[in-house]
């Protein structure tokens, strides 16, 4: 989208290929996606979704479905997926969330006595973590105290001119989580919260971003939440 965005700021028809059923899963719910496809298109950003390309030539894109889009230029932008499989087989407990498939407890140490995990299967980006979870591994062998990465989530904000998204914790609510949500049509500010045993974990912000700071500080904390957040 950071690309799309900037490509028809310098003139260009943009068309945005996305193979999932909604944009910045699964940092975003349903509502925040298609307001997000929204925006994106009212800058002229023509948004194709739940698509899959078969092939590229020298005059565009031709989609699975029979679909063709030409185009002068084709831009990938391409992400991580997980796999999980050989973490689940070794008996690690692993879950879907909006950073991890293995689950992250302290110290690098998976559910299992013996695994360690790291990097993007472990719920984290490479940048802080790798590093930290790499001497956190090599410390466990020894047993060497205070060895291990401690992660903070700081949040996911969206770069394109214009529009305000910020993302922290779970999105993807449970059967026993609650979900405040407010939206003022007016100004399309979105505001979505999901609590988990009475504890903000996850926050969504559309529009008005300006409380990111102190919400993002809650998840990982045991503040008792209050319906007051959401406004």
């Amino acid at each position: 989208m950071e690309a799309a965005a900037a490509l028809r700021r310098h003139g260009g028809e943009v068309t945005l290929l996305h193979r999932g059923s909604g944009l910045m899963a699964p940092l975003t719910d349903a509502f925040a996606a298609d307001e997000l496809r929204q925006q994106l298109e009212a800058r002229g950003i023509r948004c194709v979704l739940a698509c899959r390309i078969a092939a590229i030539d020298a005059d565009g894109v031709r989609l699975a479905d029979g679909r063709v889009f030409r185009a002068a230029r084709v831009v990938l932008a391409t992400g991580v997926q997980p796999d999980s499989r050989l973490a689940a087989q070794s008996g690690v407990l692993c879950q879907r969330g909006s950073w991890s498939t293995v689950r992250w407890p302290p110290r690098c140490r998976g559910s299992a006595p013996s695994a360690n995990v790291a990097k993007l299967t472990a719920r984290h980006g490479a940048g802080g973590s790798l590093p930290a979870s790499g001497r956190g591994a090599g410390g466990s062998p020894v047993r060497r105290p205070g060895e291990g990465f401690v992660w903070q989530d700081a949040g996911t904000r969206l770069k394109v001119t214009g529009i305000e998204l910020f993302s922290a914790g779970e999105q993807q609510a449970g059967e026993q989580d609650d979900i405040y949500t407010s939206w003022d049509p007016i100004d399309r500010h979105y505001r979505r919260l999901l609590l988990r045993d009475g504890r903000l974990r996850g926050v969504l912000l559309m529009g008005d971003c300006t409380a990111a700071a102190a919400l993002t500080a809650r998840p990982e904390s045991d503040e008792p939440a209050t319906v007051d957040w959401a406004f």
